[in-house]
């Protein structure tokens, strides 16, 4: 009997032996928790197993599933997307693996709109036997938490292929260290965030990299990264790069990154501060706008004070006076063009 217990103990601890549970929403109800919506007859049980997302309309808007150990959406051989709008949801079972988004040619979609969400690393938009793939992943409610690091990030957008991660609305986010955007030799990566509501940093308004664990946070945009910010009415979040423990935060942008930078409301003057590094500097190795920002627009960086900035800054709205004077410029030509 002891031969037969050691290869059971083998089994269970050998990570390769994990199951993987395929969303098929065979009972029709698009909820993750109706155990008729997978193909094994029941939903994700709790260990080192993945939940696979290759079809559409899977939603989780209510309970706490068991605790898994990655979600992989759009990623065996056709597309697929999955929502979360409620509900709690812990993805931590496996220190060492990895969520992802869009792989080898398929497109992936996650949605977070309310709830909250502990994942142990996020990688959205992968490339696999050559092929791009588009990840796609907007959080605009709830409260996101990225716990871990696993190949070098806690989140890595365009690990390949095209990657997009949007922060907007009221959401909250965290990561425990390091973010990638567009790092890899291939596909590109874009990070946006818009308004000045998403939270998650360590005062309102700021967005928490390096707040979510005992390391420091580090941004790593390369060639083929872009970051937007949207400014509304109120300015926009901060992208809070956390000094923890260690001394290391930093900001680092390669030749060939990009900056975009815009209103969803109407245009008015200011500096807004897009990124501070806490107790670190913010590098530029030739970070530039990108075609389609406004040329009202410019960006500076500023490393005098004990945090580095990224400062982004609109000068374009004409004054009162000008427009006046401009209207009066009209008046006396049509004067003249009357005679």
């Amino acid at each position: 009997m002891a031969p037969i217990g050691l290869a059971s103990l083998l089994v269970f601890a050998n990570p390769a032996s994990a199951v993987v549970y395929v969303w098929t929403n065979g009972g029709g109800d698009n909820d993750y928790n109706t155990d008729a919506n997978w193909d094994l007859g029941t939903a994700p049980v709790a260990g080192r197993n993945q939940a696979h997302f290759n079809s559409f309309g899977a939603e989780l808007s209510s309970g706490s599933p068991a605790v898994i150990s990655a979600i992989r959406i759009g990623y065996d051989g056709t597309d697929g997307d999955f929502t979360q709008s409620g509900g709690t949801l812990n993805v931590t079972n496996n220190s060492n693996d990895a969520s992802r988004v869009g792989r080898n040619a398929e497109d992936g979609t996650w949605n977070m709109t309310g709830g909250t969400a502990t994942i142990n690393a996020i990688q959205v938009g992968l490339n696999g036997g050559g092929n791009t793939s588009v990840g796609t992943m907007n959080v605009s409610g709830g409260s996101l938490t990225i716990s871990r690091g696993v190949a070098g990030a806690s989140l890595a957008v365009g690990f390949g292929g095209v990657g997009n991660f949007t922060l907007s609305g009221n959401a909250i986010f965290q990561s425990r260290n390091v973010v990638t955007v567009g790092m890899s030799g291939t596909g590109s990566g874009t990070f946006n965030v818009i308004g000045s509501s998403v939270g998650g940093g360590p005062t309102a308004g700021t967005i928490g990299i390096g707040t979510a664990g005992s390391t420091d946070g580090i941004w790593n945009q390369g060639a083929n990264g872009t970051l937007n910010m949207t400014i509304d009415a109120s300015g926009v979040s901060t992208l809070f790069i956390d000094d923890t423990t260690q001394g290391i935060a930093a900001a680092n942008f390669a030749l060939g990154s990009l900056l975009g930078l815009d209103f969803n409301v109407a245009p008015y003057d200011g500096s807004f501060t897009l990124m501070e590094v806490e107790n670190g500097d913010v590098t530029d190795s030739g970070l530039a706008l990108t075609g389609s920002t406004d040329p009202n627009w410019s960006f500076a960086v500023d490393n005098s004070g004990a945090n580095g900035l990224l400062i982004g800054t609109y000068l374009g709205v004409p004054e009162p006076g000008s427009i006046s004077l401009l209207f009066a410029s009209l008046g006396t030509l049509l004067v003249r063009r009357r005679r």
